[in-house]
């Protein structure tokens, strides 16, 4: 007997299709009356059936086919996901009630179950303690045909299933192969006449055109009826903003290149850029190559004219020279200059293919058909990419073989599956190959591009017929002083435009001997400009951040950086010196805090700033205790002699991540030691007291004071996860608009107050839409992480709840998938211009809402997901208001408050400050990290 708890699970989880097609609310397949019949016929044999066909063919089409004639032999359609099983069930048990309940419903009705994902049925309910899935709870009444099953797969998908025979011997297959070209643009006539779209035959010609050049992957008429759609989208956005625009080919294309992400010059034929623009693009980003610059804008050009080899990739080219001079960010600028976005570039590091068996990561291997295909699949997914091989010398000669026929005839063809197409792809691959020779001299900086690599050394390394194979061969020149130096003058001005520096109004002077010591140590002979960044941060960034969080600086001031000394050895250059110089400004913000000081202020004496004093040192010495400076210390030198090794740039994730920690290692440590030089020099001037001093000295206290209590929140209780960006989502439980919007405002002025930068990624555009934004600075997840939960507000008689969820924002890209996706043109509920909504589907879902493009959002949906997936959020009340008398009792804290201030940035800090004081200690850094 089925478990009374799931009595109606099936009407509740399921769909019915029949029932909706009576409603016509689905719409009916045209040219599909063999298909359908076929899956009838299968049925009344009490067979299962799986549809097999490309993307977009049509399979879901003929299902709903199969749901209107069904009701003829009195039976029904029912849709369930695999997800829907385990939906609402409390234990790891539940669920096989759960489906008991929904086969016997489904046998009473007579229906047959139609299951979009159906590839999930081997998995779904398996668990380390019990690995019965789905299928086994289904297989044997399939066998007796008690259960009949319609399922939808690609042919890739099916050639992975049939590694599991128990499962396809269950199934009759029914080929849908894709409709005549005719039957496409009729089908697509009548959708849009059926919705009163005002596109006509030459615009759907012109949709047709696009999606066969643009969207190769997809055979049927399924994204040709989405573009049309997303076209009367668009126009209605733009007629509801007073901007009505004609649907002609260029408003196609417009609609096009938003839903594909292409830039509009790729899409239309009638935008065009000279050559000229083009090279200058180029040459801003990539610096000191010029003949790499010219091989690509050729790439561009022909492919842009249309005279490319229409049977090749658009490009293949071969980068050679030494490492860290611009192979790699050629090839993601290229990808964002073609294709839209640095996303766009798939990298591979080929040392990491260097046996036999490795290359099956990249095609896929035929004895494990459920592994992805590291580059099949991706290209598959999305055509339009570069393609980077990194290091193409050090993988197995089988991987040459395969990029033969990619680079000849632009496709592959696997062993255990359909071949895929590159013409759509610009391959690119690079090597080191003769970069000694071409670049033999004296070790630091070359003093002019050097010459062309010989081809002679590329063929002691490379067989003849790989190498004809690319259109260019590209010899990229070894860095000159020149070079490095534009480089690091780019790096630099790119930080001094961060948030941080703007928002405070001050002005930075690098000079010339720092960004001499930049050159110096972020260029190696051997590995190039690799480091350059790092010693950007190093030398510019971390120095001018130091001095920003042990001092006030006041607005407006000046900082002048310059090199202090040389390092004992007196061959490396030594620190960075931060000067701050005063302006008008900056003297009048301190004349009028100074005054501020002066009237709430009461003098002490010697002995008690002496006392403060001693209190202020043990409390430091806590502090460095607390954090293992020791530790962090020796981990730091460890790290610092890793850096110096010849070999570590080899490996450049492993450098990378080596690097990022040195970064917080000395951040800290900075830190600390920034604090006890303070309280030294505070100590050393009270042993011997100027009476003149003593106000200046008492400011001293009080502001180390200021600082340490800041240090203990943010390193003690605050913890390493505490240090980076949040992603909150304010969620309305109803339609709670006001206290949405309230907390939104509070937290946004308390951020700006505070010098952090809030971005919005959903502007709410109805009553029960999220407000979901970001908020980045320095400890801004540590101050906002405990105000997840409930928040609740009354006014009068009217009762609002919102739930407040946080996220530790990594900013770690991670593959997502996609849901709806529209262009906008509407006014969010906080003012900003709303472009596109892109909804992410899976394992974290969201929804991104806001100024950017459809592209610019899918883009930043992949650098969310991985983070918002880890989202925590509880249903403890946070925080309690009362408008009308205004209330505010804030749970954790105990604060009851009358006052409405209590919510303006200055107050609300400290809020914040208080509910991080209640908690407890945590881990600063879980060392190592590196080297493990």
């Amino acid at each position: 007997m089925a478990d009374q708890r799931y009595s109606d699970a099936l009407g509740q989880e399921g769909r019915n299709l029949s029932r909706l097609i009576l409603d016509k609310k689905l719409e009916l397949p045209r040219y599909r009356e063999q298909a359908v019949g076929a899956v009838l016929a299968a049925l009344k044999r009490n067979r299962s059936v799986l549809l097999v066909g490309d993307v977009g063919v049509g399979k879901t089409s003929v299902v709903h086919g199969v749901g209107n004639e069904l009701p003829r032999i009195a039976r029904e359609l029912w849709e369930l996901p695999t997800n829907a099983v385990l939906t609402g069930t409390r234990y790891l048990g539940d669920w096989p009630s759960k489906v008991e309940a929904i086969l016997q419903a489904l046998k009473g009705r007579r229906g047959v179950l139609y299951v979009p994902d159906i590839w999930n049925v081997l998995t779904v309910g398996t668990s380390s303690s019990d690995p019965t899935a789905l299928f086994d709870h289904l297989r044997p009444r399939m066998l007796t045909g008690e259960v009949q099953l319609i399922g939808e797969v690609t042919p890739e998908r099916l050639l992975g299933l049939q590694s599991a025979p128990l499962f396809t011997s269950l199934f009759d297959v029914v080929p849908i192969v894709p409709l005549e070209e005719n039957q496409i643009s009729s089908l697509a006539t009548d959708y849009a006449a059926s919705r009163q779209i005002p596109v006509d035959e030459r615009a759907i010609r012109e949709l047709m055109t696009l999606c066969s050049r643009f969207l190769p992957g997809d055979r049927g008429p399924g994204q040709l009826l989405r573009l049309i759609q997303q076209i009367a989208d668009y126009q209605r956005e733009k007629v509801a903003i007073g901007e009505p625009e004609l649907i002609d080919q260029a408003f196609i294309e417009k609609v096009f290149s938003i839903y594909s992400g292409l830039p509009r010059f790729v899409v239309s034929r009638s935008v065009t850029k000279p050559a000229r623009e083009i090279r200058e693009w180029f040459r801003e980003r990539i610096i000191g190559q010029e003949r790499a610059i010219e091989s690509v804008v050729e790439v561009i050009t022909l492919f842009k004219a249309g005279l490319h080899d229409p049977t090749r990739p658009i490009g293949t080219l071969l980068f050679v020279g030494p490492t860290g001079v611009g192979k790699t960010e050629l090839a993601k600028a290229l990808a964002q200059y073609l294709f839209g976005s640095e996303s766009r570039l798939l990298r591979f590091d080929l040392s990491e293919f260097k046996d036999y068996h490795a290359f099956q990561l990249l095609v896929g291997d035929p004895n494990k058909p459920r592994q992805p295909a590291r580059l099949l699949d991706p290209i598959r997914a999305q055509p339009f990419q570069v393609i980077l091989f990194d290091e193409i010398e050090k993988a197995h000669q089988n991987v040459w073989d395969m990029l033969l026929q990619l680079l000849d005839e632009g496709h592959v063809s696997p062993p255990n599956g359909a071949r895929a197409n590159f013409r759509n792809t610009i391959v690119i691959a690079t090597s080191n190959v003769g970069a000694q020779d071409a670049h033999k001299g004296p070790l630091g900086f070359v003093g002019s591009p050097s010459g062309q690599i010989s081809l002679k050394s590329l063929e002691s390394v490379f067989r003849p017929e790989l190498l004809n194979r690319f259109q260019h061969i590209v010899t990229f020149d070894g860095l000159t002083r020149e070079s490095v130096r534009r480089i690091a003058n780019r790096e630099i001005q790119q930080l001094l435009a961060r948030e941080g520096i703007t928002s405070r109004n001050l002005c930075v002077e690098v000079g010339e001997d720092v960004l001499d010591a930049v050159v110096e140590t972020g260029f190696d002979r051997e590995y190039g400009a690799r480091a350059l960044k790092r010693q950007v941060q190093q030398r510019v960034l971390f120095p001018i951040a130091s001095r920003l969080m042990e001092s006030d600086v006041p607005p407006g001031s000046i900082l002048k950086l310059d090199i202090a000394s040389h390092e004992p050895d007196r061959s490396t250059p030594g620190s960075t010196r931060v000067r701050v110089l005063e302006s008008e400004a900056s003297r009048s913000y301190r004349r009028e805090a100074a005054r501020e000081l002066a009237a709430n202020k009461q003098r002490r004496s010697v002995i008690e700033m002496n006392d403060e004093a001693r209190k202020l040192a043990t409390r430091c010495e806590e502090l460095a205790k607390y954090c293992n400076k020791d530790a962090l210390t020796a981990r730091l030198s460890e790290l610092d002699k890793q850096r110096r090794a010849a070999h570590f740039w080899r490996d450049v994730a492993l450098a990378n991540e080596a690097l990022v920690e040195m970064d917080e290692l000395k951040e800290v440590l900075m830190r600390l030691e920034s604090l006890q030089t303070r309280i030294d020099g505070l100590s050393q001037e009270l042993s011997r007291p100027n009476v003149r001093q003593l106000e200046v000295l008492e400011r001293s206290i009080d502001q180390i004071t200021a600082d340490l209590e800041v240090a203990e929140r943010e390193l003690v209780r605050m913890g390493g996860d505490g240090a980076i960006d949040a992603l909150i989502a304010i969620t309305p439980i109803g339609h709670s608009t006001q206290l949405r919007d309230l907390l939104f405002e509070t937290y946004r002025g308390w951020a700006d107050e505070i010098g952090y930068h809030t971005q919005l990624l959903a502007d709410p555009l109805t009553p029960s839409d999220a407000t979901f934004f970001a908020v980045k600075g320095a400890y801004a997840h540590g101050y906002l992480e405990r105000e997840q939960g409930v928040h609740r507000l009354r006014e009068a008689e009217e009762h609002e709840a919102v739930r407040v969820t946080i996220a530790r924002w990594s900013h770690v890209a991670a593959n997502v998938e996609f849901g709806n996706q529209r262009a906008l043109k509407q006014r969010g509920t906080f003012g900003e211009k709303v472009r596109s909504r892109v909804e992410v589907i899976g394992g974290s879902h969201f929804a991104l809402q806001n100024a950017l493009t459809i592209a610019e959002n899918r883009e930043l949906a992949r650098a969310i997901a991985a983070s918002w997936q880890a989202a925590s959020s509880s249903d403890t009340v946070v925080r309690r208001y009362d408008l009308e008398p205004f209330l505010l009792k804030d749970h954790l804290t105990g604060l009851t408050s009358g006052r409405r201030s209590v919510l303006k940035p200055a107050e609300f800090h400290e809020l914040l400050c208080k509910r991080v004081d209640l908690g407890g200690a945590r881990a600063l850094f879980h060392l190592p990290r590196v080297g493990r």
